[in-house]
């Protein structure tokens, strides 16, 4: 009974990629979570740029770019496959709540942690520049 190890392999390293995924929308929802003032501001921002990117994903899903130069881009557009407008309905929604559900938790947990205003990295810079004037 011989198994195939790089199905295996092939496999783990898609779902740590997709828990890494994950994580980054966590530590970008706690990066903009005391961005503006008005907590609900941060909100409906990180939505806004989640709903760009999902619309990028939507609109480009089936098709890749070949040919293109490094600095310049271009290239030509290749169509994969022909989605259906079901498919690609689905596909932009399911980018848009894997990435908005783990940035609103960190929205809400950075806004929930009593040192956020201390230890955001923006703050820090400030301080360094106002040290240094």
């Amino acid at each position: 009974m011989n198994m195939d190890y790089s199905n295996v392999f092939y496999g783990v390293l898609g779902h740590l990629g997709k828990a890494v995924i994950v994580i980054c929308a966590f530590y970008f929802g706690r990066y903009m979570g005391t961005k503006y003032k008005p907590k609900w501001i941060n909100y409906f921002a990180v939505l806004g740029m989640i709903a760009l990117f999902s619309l990028i994903c939507w609109s480009s899903y089936g098709t890749h770019t070949e040919n293109a130069d490094p600095l310049y881009g271009g290239g030509e557009t290749v169509v994969d496959f022909e989605a259906t407008e079901k498919e690609r309905n689905e596909y932009g929604l399911t980018m848009f709540f894997v990435f908005s559900i783990p940035a609103l938790y960190g929205i809400r947990k950075k806004q929930q942690d009593p040192y956020s205003k201390y230890v955001s990295i923006d703050n820090q810079l400030n301080e360094l520049y106002q040290s240094l004037d």
